[in-house]
């Protein structure tokens, strides 16, 4: 609708409601509230939106009408999504759901999970949103709403991309296309090829992408949606940039802004002009870059988009670094950074720091700069984020060699031995042992030359950590000891206690369970007298797995009951969720399969809030081992292949050797001889590839029948 029609149906809306007071009509004043709620949302006038939406709330509880109660609380949840205030969202959405079950309103329950779906993707909770999204297509289905389905299928298309399951979200795309065929729906079907188009993309496929964008251009236009052919310019502009095809991508981005404009679409000109900022500045064309950056975010602000501006900001941060203004690059990237912490985006955030790190670098802020870096790559693992993992590293890495340049420039010499210290952290985290070995030995060197006996102690710890990493039991032992002498000739009690925690898994891990026992006793006296809570925490989870192994299932409760208790007041998720996952194995040793069940969901629920896809996938696969003793197979088969997804996202092979053996197990339970042995041959190859061992899986095998 153009601006004179939106006024026009303001005026129009104003009067019924006017005559509907005059009337005495609660219940059609509540109908004109929500539809002017409906206009304001479309002109971006928010805060008249919510008060409509609020006071057609409170006259639809007046008038008792449960279902217009119910899609003024899925409008407000609209609203609040546009403003990233996602928890009034989701709250809104839930209390329209069980409204709309009350008015057993199956199509707005259906549409309620699919706000909801949608809400669970902006917060990254894929598993929810998936779960939505089939919740609502079942109502859907229910109800025979073949448009309905559709939708719902081209947003599970949209979230097995998010997933990388292309070929899953392929098949929902093309399910959504037939569905909107045989509903004949021009706009639905153009909406589905924009959409496959991405999916392209994204694999790569990029004469296909062009097709469908052309294809959904073409029934845009057919269906006179002029900002669905808005959006489709924009994503073949972006295309166009991703071929180098700069002229085209201009054009394109031009085009769509111009439709943009036409159809009031306040977000898709801010993002067309985002585009063309980014263009700019690939031309050097910087002065047009900036400007385009600025109306981005103007326009961003206007329709209250906080990830717009957040990107905004980024792009203006960078390009105030190409024309060496750090001052201005260091309050745009600050900016941003609080931003993105505002609507809770990790990826956002570690960006942000990792740009913070390359221009103090540039300043030779080298303090600030590693800050940085270090908190990027946190947050990137948090994100499960490789590449941008692999950023933070390199960035770091040429941070460190920086550094230990200037520290020998100044004959730092403590400084260039911390320097290497770090450096031979960050090859461990690379498994570039030879380096992350000579790099820590000679920072041990220097720090004797320094006199710096913490400095010293710290080193062997680390090169201990190494060895153990490599096996050399022997060497990593003496390592530990060395450290803790230096330790306590330090008098650092948490160091100390730190010295024998991994001591005591040295110990464990050579069956040398009074040692090790030892160990963690004297640990845990240490951290206690350190108030190292999150430390008593550990200690208590590793005496609670030798109790295990020693089968002193009393002793091993109540070290991980404790543990629990301390990890709690730590407020530490994965911590609490491996003490879980602990119990949950003591429970099932007992015999007690309710209790393990519970703490196994438990533990499955905190390391999915910790972000742990191991973690997850773990628990996953002990659910599977529980499901088999009480016979479920199909719940253990489901948590052994979901166990098995996660371990791949995770490139954890041993753990997904764990999973086709369990699975070889279950099949061979279930006289699927077949599956069995195609489970346990891939399970043995996984164990080959580890060099772990193998006679169970040998055994199993065997006992089907079978050479190997």
């Amino acid at each position: 609708m153009r601006r004179d029609q939106l006024e026009e149906a303001e005026k129009r809306f104003q009067y019924a409601l006017e005559l509907h007071k005059q009337a005495q009509s609660v219940l059609w004043q509540a109908n004109d509230l929500q539809s002017l709620g409906v206009l304001y949302m479309r002109q971006y006038q928010l805060e008249k939106a919510e008060k409509s939406f609020q006071d057609a709330l409170k006259l639809h509880k007046q008038a008792q009408d449960v279902l217009g109660q119910a899609n003024d609380l899925r409008n407000l949840g609209g609203l609040y999504m546009h403003q990233a205030q996602l928890g009034e969202a989701e709250k809104s959405f839930q209390d329209a759901l069980e409204l709309h079950k009350q008015a057993h309103d199956v199509i707005g329950q259906a549409n309620d999970l699919w706000n909801l779906g949608k809400l669970y993707m902006r917060r990254d909770q894929l598993e929810e949103a998936e779960k939505s999204f089939q919740d609502a297509l079942e109502l859907h289905k229910q109800a025979q709403d073949v448009l309905g389905q559709a939708n719902d299928l081209r947003y599970l298309g949209e979230l097995y991309m998010r997933q990388d399951q292309p070929e899953e979200a392929k098949k929902s795309l093309q399910n959504a296309l037939e569905l909107h065929e045989q509903a004949q729906s021009v706009l639905g079907q153009a909406n589905d090829l924009q959409v496959l188009g991405k999916l392209y993309m994204h694999q790569d496929q990029l004469e296909e992408a062009e097709k469908s964008f052309h294809d959904a251009l073409e029934l845009h236009k057919q269906a006179q949606d002029v900002l669905g052919q808005a959006y489709d310019l924009q994503h073949l502009g972006e295309l166009y940039m991703h071929q180098d095809q700069l002229e085209e991508a201009e054009k394109s981005f031009h085009d769509a802004l111009e439709l943009h404009k036409q159809a009031q679409s306040v977000l898709g000109q801010a993002k067309d002009l985002q585009n063309l900022g980014k263009l700019y500045m690939r031309q050097n064309r910087l002065e047009e870059a900036e400007k385009s950056f600025q109306d981005a975010l103007e326009l961003h602000k206007q329709a209250q988009s906080v990830l717009g501006q957040a990107k905004d900001l980024q792009h203006l941060g960078r390009l105030y670094m190409c024309q060496d203004q750090p001052q201005d690059a260091e309050k745009s990237f600050e900016d941003a950074l609080e931003l993105y912490k505002q609507v809770h985006d990790v990826i956002g955030q570690a960006n942000n720091l990792q740009n913070l790190g390359r221009l103090y670098m540039r300043q030779d802020q080298l303090e600030k700069a590693e800050k940085n870096f270090q908190d990027a790559l946190e947050l990137h693992k948090q994100a499960q984020n490789v590449l941008g993992q692999a950023n933070d590293l390199r960035y770091l890495g040429e941070f460190l060699q920086n550094a230990l340049e200037l520290h020998g420039q100044v004959q730092s010499v403590l400084g260039q031995a911390n320097d290497l210290q770090v450096l031979g952290k960050l090859y461990m985290h690379q498994d570039q042992l030879e380096e992350a070995e000579k790099s820590f030995q000679d920072a041990l060197e220097l720090h004797k030359q320094a006199q710096d006996v913490i400095g010293q102690a710290d080193d062997l710890h680390n090169i201990g950590k190494l060895y153990m990493h490599q096996d050399q039991l022997e060497e990593a032992e003496k390592s530990f000891q060395d450290a803790l002498e230096l330790h306590r000739q330090a008098q650092s009690v948490l160091r100390q206690a730190n010295d024998l925690q991994v001591l005591g898994d040295l110990y464990m891990h050579q069956d040398q369970l009074e040692e090790a026992e030892k160990s963690f006793q004297d640990a845990l006296k240490l951290h206690k007298q350190a108030q190292d809570v999150l430390g008593q925490a550990n200690d208590l989870q590793k005496l609670g797995d030798l109790y295990m192994h020693q089968d002193q299932l009393e002793e091993a409760e109540k070290s991980f009951q404790d543990a629990l208790e301390l990890h709690k007041q730590a407020k530490s998720a994965l911590g609490q969720a491996n003490d879980l996952r602990d119990l949950g194995e003591l429970y099932m040793h007992q015999g007690q399969l309710e209790e393990a069940e519970k703490s196994f969901q438990d533990a499955l629920e905190l390391h999915k809030q910790a972000q742990d896809v191991v973690g997850q996938a773990n628990d996953l696969q002990v659910l599977g081992e529980l499901y088999m003793c009480q016979d479920q197979l199909e719940e253990a088969e489901k948590s052994f292949q979901d166990a098995l997804k996660l371990h791949m996202q995770a490139q954890d092979v041993l753990g997904q050797a764990f999973d086709h053996q369990y699975l070889g197990r279950l099949y061979m339970r279930s006289d699927q001889n077949n599956q069995a042995e195609t489970s346990l041959n891939t399970a043995l190859a996984l164990f080959k590839q580890t060099n772990s061992q193998t006679d169970e899986t040998f055994e199993l095998l065997s006992q089907l029948g079978i050479q190997t």
